[in-house]
């Protein structure tokens, strides 16, 4: 049996006393192709804050890659972050920006980093 990459075991999270996610399961294979659906509020955004380090359970297990990404730390969780493509639903695009522009944004600043750190020291 292979390790899901993606896999939340009995989940809940709970915003302003409202549980959006309870004792939620679900994995997701290498290559399957997964479709998540539902009205607002119902938790798929929620989902994929908790894949992304974004949003810490309440109760539950989320793995990514057969890691526990619930227990890493705020540094592990930005690496992790740094491996996946992360588009949120919020507006937070530049307008005067193109897409590519926008995309590539975030590599042109973590490039920059290291040589900005030179540049001080």
């Amino acid at each position: 049996m292979t390790t899901p990459l993606l896999e939340l075991r009995r989940v809940t999270v709970v915003y302003d006393r409202r549980a959006v996610l309870e004792n939620f399961s679900m994995s997701a294979d290498r290559g399957e192709f997964v479709l998540m659906y539902g009205g607002t509020g119902s938790g798929k955004s929620t989902v994929l804050r908790l894949f992304a380090g974004l949003t810490q359970p309440a109760e539950g297990e989320v793995y990514v890659a057969g890691d526990r990404v619930d227990l890493f730390s705020s540094e592990e969780r930005r690496w992790l972050r740094r491996s996946m493509g992360l588009m949120m639903q919020e507006s937070l695009l530049l307008s005067d920006r193109s897409v590519i522009d926008n995309v590539m944004l975030l590599s042109l600043i973590h490039i920059s980093e290291p040589t900005r750190r030179r540049g001080i020291s």
